[in-house]
């Protein structure tokens, strides 16, 4: 029953995260978007998270497979639920953490967890100029309230730039979290 109350979840926050992508348009003349990690899998990113965070993948990841993508959902907890989507060879293309319900203070300490090791699986050093960076991205999303938000962390030894957007859902007490990689094309 956990299981497909789970699913259900996931599916609502699925649905949540459409939108976040969407909106997630950047500037196309210049930005093109790209794999998070050219290397790195939905299987490697869940193994390198579990290593680093104190809010493990509950379970097995569950595969869908939606035209060219295919998400991945993998559950945190019970309010919480991380969608890793890829492409057809199974590269990461952005990660989508998405919560249900109020966000109070205890929640977004736990969000900034699976945030800051969702980046360091993702390959971000843990010295302190990347944690300062990282945390000065997540606080300028302002979890607390119902705004469109962005931020950016760029990344020297990859000439990327991860984009971090956060959109609320009042109606469904959805807070959702995008993280996507961009290049310029016009350096």
């Amino acid at each position: 029953m956990k299981k497909i109350s789970t699913c259900l979840l996931a599916l609502l926050l699925l649905v949540a995260s459409i939108s976040v992508t969407q909106a997630a348009g950047l500037n196309e003349l210049t930005e093109t978007k790209v794999q998070l990690e050219d290397s790195l899998d939905a299987d490697g990113f869940a193994t390198a998270y579990n290593k680093v965070s104190a809010y493990p993948i509950a379970g097995n990841l569950t595969k869908r497979v939606q035209g060219n993508y295919i998400s991945y959902f993998a559950g945190i907890d019970a309010s919480t639920v991380m969608i890793i989507n890829a492409n057809q060879v199974g590269r990461l293309s952005n990660i989508v953490i998405a919560h249900h319900g109020a966000i109070d203070a205890a929640e977004q300490e736990k969000l900034r967890v699976v945030f800051d090791c969702t980046l360091t699986a993702l390959g971000l050093k843990a010295d302190e100029n990347n944690l300062f960076f990282a945390n000065q991205a997540f606080d300028r999303l302002s979890l607390t309230n119902d705004t469109l938000l962005a931020a950016r962390l760029p990344r020297e030894e990859t000439k990327r730039t991860w984009t971090f957007l956060k959109a609320v859902n009042p109606e469904k007490q959805v807070t959702t979290i995008l993280i996507e990689a961009v290049v310029d094309q016009n350096p």
